[in-house]
């Protein structure tokens, strides 16, 4: 009971003095290094949670342990409460391995435990050792299985109807009007390459992008957060510009029939103005890109669409296994004794009241 003592007894079963320990699991879980010649461990009874094994185990499948091989029992009687106890056991563990199996986050589910709860009635038919209990376990574990099946497919229901009625359709309509703008754009454009440059700056006119990109740099200075500013024009687009809020950085765009924007250097260089020529020979490669995009979205309403016309599959099975429930149930008097429950809440309700 004290600390030397333990530490006595320790010893003794590490050189072989003594043979034999029995204890409860916190007074033989962690901490207890006796591993040095254990050859045997007995599971006298089940305990309550998966960590209390795998401490009990830890005695003596342990690093310093000399022997090669070692035995461990676990000892269960038919017909009693050992049954529901390692079930218990089972399900926690196998929700615990869930969890710890999905720690990097791609899983987002795992089975609920609560309904792990124990009646009288089912303690009075374990402990009788009658067979529909395992039956009754069997039928409820694979009920909630298809329950929990059933709670993913109505939630994947729900997510890709909104994709399917909502955003899908939101996100195509944009990519069309996209596309007409870009068409229709890419007819305008006028080749200002070598000596067929021109731009307009603030109203003047400019053949020489050196000169143009000191006056297209001196004309962001003038930009305005939340105002759009028109900063001149280029193949017959307009430049137009405003400042962000948050860093109040400079944004260019090209505006025709659509609104492109333009990535441009907070300072005075002439590349700047190539980035405005580039933009403006870009529209043949955003055309191409814009198609794609349109394609695969309707190819994802397609799909979606071929999904939610997928009924639930195990629907019939969770009707059966409803009734082989209700029919255990009923066999086990776990109805009546629901009812009673009941009852006697309601009536307690009255009091109250």
């Amino acid at each position: 009971k004290t600390n030397p003592q333990k530490l006595k007894l320790f010893e003794d079963m590490r050189n072989g003095t003594k043979r034999i320990l029995i204890g409860s699991t916190s007074k033989m879980g962690a901490g207890m290094n006796v591993q040095d010649k254990l050859i045997a461990l007995h599971h006298l009874d089940c305990p309550w949670r998966p960590s209390d094994i795998e401490q009990r185990e830890g005695r003596i499948l342990r690093q310093g342990n000399q022997n090669e091989e070692v035995e461990i029992y676990r000892y269960v009687t038919e017909g009693s409460f050992d049954a529901y106890s390692y079930q218990l056991i089972q399900t926690k563990s196998t929700f615990i391995n869930q969890i710890m199996a999905n720690s990097n986050g791609s899983g987002r589910t795992a089975e609920d435990l609560d309904r792990d709860t124990l009646t009288y009635a089912e303690v009075k038919a374990l402990a009788s050792g009658n067979p529909l209990i395992l039956e009754k376990f069997k039928v409820e574990n694979e009920l909630k299985q298809l329950y929990l099946s059933k709670s993913r497919y109505d939630k994947s229901r729900i997510e890709l109807e909104s994709k399917y009625n909502k955003e899908l359709p939101r996100q195509l309509k944009y990519q069309e009007n996209y596309l007409k703008g870009l068409q229709e754009d890419k007819t305008k454009v006028i080749d200002l390459s070598a000596d067929n440059f021109n731009i307009i700056i603030k109203e003047q006119y400019f053949n020489s992008r050196k000169d143009a990109s000191t006056k297209f740099y001196q004309s962001l200075s003038l930009l305005k957060t939340g105002e759009e500013t028109k900063i001149g024009e280029i193949s017959g687009f307009d430049i137009i510009g405003t400042r962000e809020e948050l860093r109040y950085t400079p944004v260019v765009w090209i505006k025709g029939a659509g609104k492109y924007k333009v990535e441009i250097n907070n300072i005075d260089e002439i590349g700047n103005i190539i980035k405005l020529e580039n933009m403006l020979k870009s529209f043949e490669s955003k055309i191409n890109t814009v198609i794609e995009q349109i394609s695969y979205t309707k190819k994802q309403l397609e799909d979606i669409k071929e999904e939610l016309d997928k009924p639930f599959t195990n629907a019939d099975r969770i009707k059966e296994l409803q009734k082989e429930k209700a029919r255990i149930d009923s066999e086990l008097d776990l109805d009546k004794q629901e009812l009673n429950v009941e009852m006697e809440e309601d009536k307690g309700q009255e009091l109250s009241q």
